[in-house]
């Protein structure tokens, strides 16, 4: 059976990770985006975390969508959560770019 690859829909994959505390720093989560390209740089943002969601995943679709992403689905790994996003074209914005 032949794969219709061209078909599928391409979407970003976002991922965030929980930053523990440190002497200096609080809790907070690390919103970014790897890189498909060998010389672009992976994009980040980290934000405070937030105890009234409690959830890192909760967090981020909350910042995300308050930023114009369309979140179409979610998965885990290890030490991630991974959401995908569909905005390309006059949506797309860097994770660096996130308020």
């Amino acid at each position: 059976m032949a794969h219709k690859i061209n078909t599928m829909k391409n979407l970003r994959q976002i991922k965030v990770k929980f930053l523990g505390p440190t002497n200096h720093k609080p809790e907070r989560i690390k919103l970014y985006e790897p890189s498909a390209f060998r010389f672009r740089p992976t994009y980040s943002k980290t934000f405070s975390y937030c105890y009234r969601t409690g959830d890192i995943k909760a967090q981020a679709i909350d910042i995300l969508q308050a930023n114009g992403f369309e979140i179409v689905a979610t998965a885990s790994e290890y030490e991630s959560e991974i959401i995908l996003c569909d905005n390309w074209g006059d949506n797309y914005k860097d994770i660096n770019e996130l308020i």
